[in-house]
């Protein structure tokens, strides 16, 4: 009768995971289905000379193997097979059997098989059925496939497996004992056995999982090491996990090693690491998972050092756990030569807020070490700046870090090249800093720019600083979404790709002229045609440097090259400051900000403006010293002015003056060389432009002032330059809507000289006077200056004051007049005396003229003009 057989066959195309042949008399790498015991015996056997036995009398009668992991595999599989020799009996004897049982999750022992019968009986290792072959009455009759093939269920943890003999004196104890598995006990005679062979677990998982046990050394290879006592292969997934108590690391060191998925865990302070050294490589096929669940104070630690080489075709996240408070690490390090390349994404998470624990990679010397990914992420929880999410290069001057996606740093994540002068780091991607200026510590380190496409540099508004920054893109270009820094010493390197300020800036404080530097590409001007608003700058620190700096434009992403060079001849420059834009050939927009720009009048009178005689670019340049400069203005052929004002030779640059609404004409000494105005001597900065000759930009109102004195308001203004002007109209208003003329001048007519003019207001209105001069040339056009306001403040008493033979007589309503106080119309003070409380005597007779009396009255100082005749 069969009680329990399997009729699943043809299972050895599966991954045999638990194997026990019994060729060795120890648990060896082959057979790591380790086992107590039972009787290792050369008798007979199905594979090589050994087999397993249990029943021979005076030996043993219980065959037990250990309790083996199996959790999450799929289609797993229990087989062996078995045989009773003839011997001298012939075999097994009548009630003898043997029993086989397994214990699933370490449960009770389940019966799986039973061989045995009335009749003496035996059988080959190739019978596919064994047991006794006839029946009689009281006893039964127990068969089992050969061989006996067991399907373990699914969900299963840990499967035992136990092989017992059996023998009793009748019948019903006999049955009794080989369906319940019980009261195991040896056969009658030395020549009987139930043999064993070729027992294993098979499944059909490729992923099944090696776990470190460290049992007997540190060495990968070593089966002994694990606990199914396989050497992990490119299917197999590894646990190497420190919470254990065996305290070993796991070095790959003799020969190379692979692996599918590897997770690196502790939940305590042990500190088994995993190393891979001596030039040998790791690759591992799936992702790495490094945790940290539990406080300790050790380091968790995954390294190449030595010339190692560990390689993951997928991702790799390290992670200490949210409750962590212990001084706890994880190290992903790369020392001494060592080598990480990691295909997928790294993702670096401190999530506990406590301060002491950190995860970071480490590129140590002193041999350069390299590590590798896609995107790599720093996230740090918690106000601590020093113990985050971070990278950190450390004693050798040539590590390299190369991101071949995105760079993101999170929260309080740190970024540290260790100020080591000639490490590298590499991305492709964007570099995203969320965090702060001070946690991307680029030292004098040097960080390149290599993706093949367009790559955004942003933070979370601040400027991202840099050492030594290098483009060397195979396409694309750079995009800043934020402003950027250099160090005092850092040099930017266009090799062959463009920099779209996209309306940031760019602050280089390394003075030297070779702080940027330029194989081929250059620095996008302020974005297509521009606002006017000037926002994309260069903003480079010259001081008192001498030579010539290059500001390297470009019109656009890869447009034609269009720099700026200012040269210092004196003074200190302090930090300069240049923006430029290219226009329409309509030149607009006109400059907005930081300065103003309100005409672009034709001093020829083309119409609507000077637009046809103009290069389409504007130039703001500013500067936070006082130099002297010669400084050089590019643009493209096709920005030159209409016809017949596009000749290169005639084009000469001009400064507005944004305080007078007036461009200030062409300084004498320009060179104007190719597509290119060069001008000498430059002392004052703002807005420029390139104007034809032919038609300079208006020379107008270069000043304009009005102040109220005692004699009344003055006025004075200048203009730097006249062309056909005719005469000055000097206008008031009470509302600064209606004017009238109060008075006219005389203009030069034709000058290049600054020209100054003058009016007095004897008689302004009282309260708020607006002033303004209308300019007429010849043929009847006019332009104005701006519009001034004066308030008049007139006395709140009643004065009126009279001169004759010396004695000035005041009538007025003032109780008290004192402390007399005598100006001529030049403003000369002229001695007088009191001789009553409203008469003064002077010292000499007054000539004729206007003259002002500052007196007392009672507390209030009085104001008072007359007149002598």
């Amino acid at each position: 009768m069969v009680l329990w057989s399997s009729g699943v066959f043809g299972l050895l195309a599966q991954n045999t995971i638990w194997f026990q042949g019994f060729e060795n008399a120890s648990v060896t790498c082959t057979e790591n289905w380790g086992y107590t015991g039972g009787v290792r015996n050369n008798q007979t056997s199905r594979t090589g000379n050994w087999s397993g036995m249990v029943g021979r009398a005076g030996t043993s009668h219980t065959m037990t193997f250990d309790d083996v992991d199996v959790s999450g595999l799929e289609d797993l599989n229990l087989q062996l097979f078995h045989r009773v020799r003839c011997g001298s009996g012939p075999g097994l004897d009548v009630r003898e059997g043997a029993v086989i049982k397994v214990r699933l999750n370490a449960g009770p022992w389940v019966v799986i098989a039973q061989v045995g019968g009335f009749s003496d009986h035996c059988y080959l290792w190739t019978d596919i059925i064994g047991g006794a072959p006839t029946t009689s009455s009281g006893c039964n009759v127990y068969q089992a496939s050969n061989p006996v093939n067991y399907s373990i269920p699914a969900g299963t943890n840990t499967v035992g497996l136990e092989i017992i003999s059996i023998r009793a004196d009748n019948c019903t104890g006999y049955n009794n004992r080989m369906e319940n598995g019980g009261f195991a006990s040896l056969y009658d005679r030395t020549d009987e056995g139930f043999h064993i062979d070729d027992v294993r677990i098979t499944t059909s998982s490729t992923d099944f999982t090696c776990i470190w046990t460290g049992a007997v050394n540190d060495n990968w290879h070593n089966c002994l090491n694990w606990n199914n006592g396989l050497v992990p292969n490119a299917t197999r997934n590894v646990i190497i996990n420190q919470s254990g108590d065996v305290n070993t690391n796991c070095r790959v060191s003799t020969a190379n090693a692979t692996c599918n998925n590897l997770l690196l865990t502790t939940a305590n302070s042990w500190t088994q690491d995993l190393e891979v050294r001596n030039n040998r490589t790791l690759n591992i096929l799936g992702d790495v998972t490094i945790t940290r669940t539990g406080n300790g104070v050790n380091n968790l630690k995954a390294e190449a050092q030595e010339g190692g080489t560990i390689n993951v075709a997928g991702n790799l996240s390290a992670t200490i756990g949210p409750g962590i408070s212990f001084a706890a690490q994880i190290e992903v390090q790369a020392q001494n030569g060592g080598t990480w390349n990691i295909q997928g994404d790294v993702f670096l998470e401190k999530a506990t807020p406590f301060g002491n624990p950190f995860v970071w990679i480490s590129l140590k010397g002193p041999s350069p070490s390299t590590f590798r990914c896609n995107n790599l992420t720093l996230i740090s929880n918690g106000a601590n700046v020093t113990n985050t999410a971070f990278v950190q290069m450390v004693s050798n001057d040539n590590h390299l870090l190369e991101v071949q996606g995105d760079f993101l740093m999170m929260n309080n994540a740190r970024f540290n090249m260790n100020n080591l002068p000639n490490p590298q780091a590499r991305f492709a991607g964007d570099i995203i800093n969320l965090v702060s200026a001070a946690q991307f510590q680029t030292n004098n380190s040097n960080i390149i720019l290599d993706g093949s496409g367009i790559q955004e540099i942003n933070t979370a508004g601040f400027a991202l600083p840099f050492h030594n920054l290098t483009l060397n893109k195979s396409g694309g270009h750079v995009r800043l979404n934020n402003d950027i820094t250099f160090t005092n010493a850092g040099v930017l390197a266009l090799n062959n790709d463009y920099i779209d300020l996209n309306g940031n800036q760019m602050y280089v404080t390394n003075t030297a002229v070779d702080a940027i530097t330029r194989i081929s590409g250059a620095i996008s001007e302020e974005s297509g045609a521009g606002a006017g608003i000037n926002e994309g700058r260069i903003n480079w620190t010259i001081n008192n440097v001498g030579g010539a700096h290059v500001f390297p434009f470009s019109r656009g992403v890869g447009g034609p090259y269009i720099p700026f060079v200012f040269e210092r001849t004196a003074g200190n420059a302090g930090v300069v400051s240049i923006s430029t834009y290219g226009t329409p050939p309509n030149n607009q927009p006109w400059p907005l900000l930081p300065d103003p720009v309100l005409n672009l009048n034709s001093t020829m009178g083309l119409l609507p403006d000077n637009q046809d005689a103009t290069v389409d670019r504007f130039w703001q340049i500013d500067v936070s010293g006082t130099p002297t400069a010669n400084i050089t203005f590019h643009y493209a052929p096709d920005e030159l002015p209409a016809a017949p004002f596009n000749d290169p030779a005639s084009l000469r640059a001009q400064r507005y003056d944004t305080t007078q609404d007036i461009w200030l004409p062409g300084p004498l000494s320009q060179i104007a060389a190719g597509n290119s105005v060069q001008v000498v001597g430059a002392t004052n900065f703002s807005p420029w432009t390139l104007a034809s000759e032919m038609s300079p930009l208006p020379l107008e109102w270069l000043d304009f002032t009005a102040r109220p004195d005692a004699f009344g308001v003055h006025l004075d203004w200048l203009t730097g330059s006249e062309q056909n002007t005719s005469h000055f109209e000097v206008q008031r208003s009470a509302n600064a809507r209606d004017f009238y003329n109060i008075g006219t001048l005389s203009a030069a007519g034709f000058s290049s000289q600054v020209l100054s003019y003058y009016w007095l207001d004897h008689l302004p209105m009282r309260g708020m006077n607006y002033y303004r001069i209308r300019q007429i040339d010849f043929d009847g056009a006019y332009t104005y200056s701006v519009v001034r306001a004066v308030l008049w403040e007139e006395n709140q008493h009643d004065v009126s004051v009279y001169y004759a033979d010396q004695t000035i007589r005041v009538f007025t309503d003032c109780e008290l007049i004192s402390r007399p106080v005598l100006y001529g119309i030049s403003g000369q003070q002229i001695s007088v005396k009191e001789t009553g409380n409203s008469m003064f005597v002077t010292d000499v007779s007054l000539s004729s003229g206007v003259y002002v009396l500052v007196f007392h009255c009672d507390e209030e100082t009085i104001t008072a003009k007359f007149h002598v005749q």
